[in-house]
């Protein structure tokens, strides 16, 4: 109904800004939970190092495309597949029961994380304008990068290292619908344009 659509644009904001903290943080948050991985699925520190280098190398590789197809799709609906992607390999990677498809996961994840950072930004910027998009994508960022090792480690301390896969899944999921009711993605003229140069 009419109530719950605006309960669902008044998270839009949030949610899209949890995502991104949820992404970046995931480029940190497995480092203390490396020693566990490695006796729980019986790797070798060369294939642990994997589990984080791997989501660091498919993220960073992304992220330029993704913005450039962002561009000629429809934006909502693009940065929605990317947080499902990211949302349904977080799940993976707390299941997988080996080394090389945690790898893959996490190869997968990084490629949706890269969708939904890009496409985030975006649907920041048509929300709330270009600065203050863009200050709400900058923030979560860096408030996702500095808390995801301290959170890693606290909660593979206290239930395990699948916990930190687990628990950002409802998170994601919540995104997705927030990401298609957001407002679509518009375009600044360059000399309006306060945000990162990504593509």
């Amino acid at each position: 109904g009419v109530g719950q659509d605006e309960g669902v644009r008044r998270l839009v904001v949030p949610l899209l800004a949890v995502t991104v903290a949820l992404v970046l943080a995931d480029s940190a948050v497995v480092t203390l939970a490396l020693p566990d991985i490695l006796s729980h699925l019986g790797a070798t520190v060369g294939q642990v190092a994997w589990v984080l280098i791997a989501f660091n190398l498919v993220l960073g590789l992304a992220a330029v495309p993704a913005a450039a197809a962002l561009h000629r799709v429809h934006s909502q609906s693009f940065t929605a597949v990317g947080i499902a992607l990211f949302a349904g390999t977080s799940a993976w990677c707390a299941v997988a029961d080996s080394i090389e498809i945690l790898i893959v996961a996490r190869c997968l994840q990084a490629l949706g994380g890269a969708i939904a950072v890009v496409g985030c930004l975006e649907l920041l910027v048509a929300e709330q304008g270009e600065r203050r998009g863009v200050a709400t994508w900058v923030t979560a960022g860096v408030i996702g990068t500095a808390t995801g090792p301290a959170v890693g480690g606290l909660l593979t301390q206290a239930i395990s290292w699948e916990a930190i896969c687990v628990v950002q899944v409802p998170f994601a999921a919540l995104a997705v619908p927030a990401a298609l009711s957001a407002k679509a993605a518009i375009e600044f003229p360059p000399e309006e344009r306060h945000r990162p140069a990504i593509r």
